[in-house]
């Protein structure tokens, strides 16, 4: 058989050519139409997270001025706290003496007498005395060293060398006594909290 072409080439060719655009076209669209949408989809995506990008930053903001309040409470409580620091030092410290008074006369004996004090602050609530003394009898004298030893707010008790004197009313033992003095338990009148 056989067989005759009566379509001429270039028709042939001109058809081809218009399937080809056909496939192109379509093949460009359907790419198009898939840009379109993938750019939409994006686009949507984007709007969202625009939408929780605002609503994180309000949030942020609501915590920031949280955040602010609570740094200003803390920075009030620091003040404070540190200002009734000052006054309970204050405090303590203004009844160092008297109570170091009240610690040391029930127990000097009755025949010695400190004719003077030296204060030295060792830091920590210690205090270094230096006591100058007299004493009628070695037993008074005895007895004060034993008095200041047993005592729970003197330590490191030391005798210095010991001097007679005559005199009318008889004679007196004339010594340098120095402690550690530090108060055993609380102050009064002070908070211990």
């Amino acid at each position: 058989m056989i067989r005759i072409n009566l379509i001429p080439p270039e028709y042939e060719e001109a058809q081809s050519k218009k399937e080809l655009r056909i496939m192109l076209g379509v093949g460009g669209g359907i790419i198009i139409t898939a840009m379109v949408l993938f750019l939409v989809m994006k686009k949507s995506q984007s709007r969202k997270l625009n939408k929780d990008i605002q609503e994180a930053q309000i949030e942020l903001d609501r915590y920031q001025t949280i955040v602010a309040q609570i740094n200003q409470i803390n920075t009030d409580k620091q003040r404070l706290t540190e200002r009734r620091d000052v006054i309970k030092n204050l405090n303590r410290s203004r009844l160092i003496y008297p109570v170091l008074f009240d610690d040391l006369l029930p127990i000097v004996p009755s025949d010695i007498w400190v004719t003077s004090m030296l204060f030295d602050d060792q830091g920590g609530g210690r205090i270094k005395v230096s006591m100058d003394t007299r004493a009628t009898t070695n037993f008074a004298l005895a007895t004060w060293l034993t008095n200041l030893q047993q005592s729970v707010h003197f330590s490191s008790v030391d005798l210095g060398p010991i001097s007679y004197t005559k005199s009318e009313q008889g004679s007196t033992l004339n010594f340098k006594i120095t402690c550690v003095y530090q108060h055993s338990g609380p102050f009064p009148l002070v908070d211990t909290n």
